[in-house]
């Protein structure tokens, strides 16, 4: 059953779900609708607008249909329209105007997008459906020369749940568990420790992290070292370690709105400021580092009196039973990212104010 329709002159347009089966026909759609728009101003990267380069990977993808037939797509990550392509046949006819409408139906109305700044037609198109410029940057498409882009978003969106959010992040913005897995093994020969099995660590998720030393046998007195050295191999091993999927569109978007946005971590500023980016990480309000293991709920106090903002409307979002702990001895609201290292059920049982199960729910939830 269609998602919506829209009659036109050439007959009635239906708006479905995306199926495996549209991915060629997308694919075709993507090269026109690039080639008549943007695609040409950038001929250093002409030769992938072309039927052949594979769809971006998306949370959610529908499609327009004119007598059974694709003519136009949209991409939506959380609440962030990824892609909105339409045949040039049939520009100008209203069909991106109803794919846009039909995500605001079903994802609610406080969309972001970019738009490259050459593409003035598609600009317009989103500034008559109510969208607005609220900043700009370059970014390198698809391994080319930078290119600039306006950001935007609707000027409808409902008012955040926060004005200040501060990340834990390893295991909560980077996804460093392989790279820690690699490690270790280095680390506890070097400080005289019995190496974990896979298995072993396993188990050790379901701990917190005062016993996780108690069961590798770490005395306190040997955690400032160990931190240390783990910062300093991870700032040289930086190159290694990559965001999770969508957290550079999560931050982007928080800045988009105005959010404050904080980490506070056990790492090094120098592999943060790697990972994310220096552009991310100039954006940031707050970058506080080198935390001792139990020594956040005191930074995230200082954090949040920096900031100015009510205790009730900061929130900590990190993925150990330390990161709730340190929120809650802090003031903050909680937020559990249930897919990093704790399992979930530790971290449920720490009563966090919020738990994530996926960062598209951190986005349609912060942003």
């Amino acid at each position: 059953m269609s998602a919506a329709n829209l009659a036109c002159a050439s007959g009635v347009i239906d708006i479905r779900p995306f199926a495996e089966t549209d991915r060629l026909t997308c694919q075709a759609i993507a090269a026109r609708a690039q080639m008549s728009s943007y695609g040409p101003s950038m001929p250093d990267i002409e030769h992938t607008f072309v039927a052949a380069t594979a769809l971006e990977d998306v949370e959610r993808r529908w499609v327009a249909t004119l007598e059974g037939r694709a003519i136009a797509f949209i991409d939506v990550t959380g609440r962030h329209i990824e892609n909105l392509f339409v045949s040039p046949e049939v520009q100008g006819i209203g069909v991106g105007s109803a794919l846009i409408a039909e995500v605001a139906r079903l994802v609610g109305p406080a969309l972001t997008l970019s738009v490259f700044k050459v593409n003035d037609r598609a600009r317009r198109l989103y500034e008559r459906l109510g969208f607005e410029i609220v900043d700009e940057a370059a970014i390198r498409f698809r391994g080319g020369s930078p290119k600039e882009i306006w950001r935007m978003r609707t000027l409808c969106a409902p008012p955040a749940p926060y004005d200040l959010v501060i990340f834990d992040f390893d295991g909560t913005l980077a996804d460093s568990a392989e790279w820690m897995m690699a490690t270790l093994p280095a680390i506890c020969g070097e400080f005289g420790l019995a190496t974990p099995t896979r298995e072993e660590i396993g188990k050790m998720r379901g701990l917190n992290s005062r016993a996780i030393l108690k069961q590798m046998r770490i005395p306190f007195w040997k955690v400032p070292a160990i931190g240390a050295r783990m910062r300093e191999l991870s700032a040289k091993q930086a190159a290694s370690i990559a965001l999770f999927a969508g957290i550079a569109e999560l931050l982007g978007a928080l800045h988009t709105r105005g959010i404050k946005v904080g980490i506070a971590s056990s790492n090094s500023a120098a592999t943060i400021r790697t990972v994310l980016g220096a552009e991310t990480v100039d954006r940031l309000s707050f970058v506080d580092c080198g935390i001792d293991l139990f020594g956040k709920s005191a930074r995230l106090k200082r954090m949040l009196l920096a900031s100015g903002v009510p205790p009730h409307r900061a929130i900590y979002i990190g993925d150990e039973s330390r990161d709730i702990e340190a929120a809650h001895v802090a003031g903050l609201r909680s937020g559990a990212a249930l897919w990093g290292y704790a399992k979930p059920e530790v971290l449920i049982a720490m009563r966090p104010t919020h738990t994530y199960t996926m960062v598209s729910e951190l986005l349609s939830h912060l942003a």
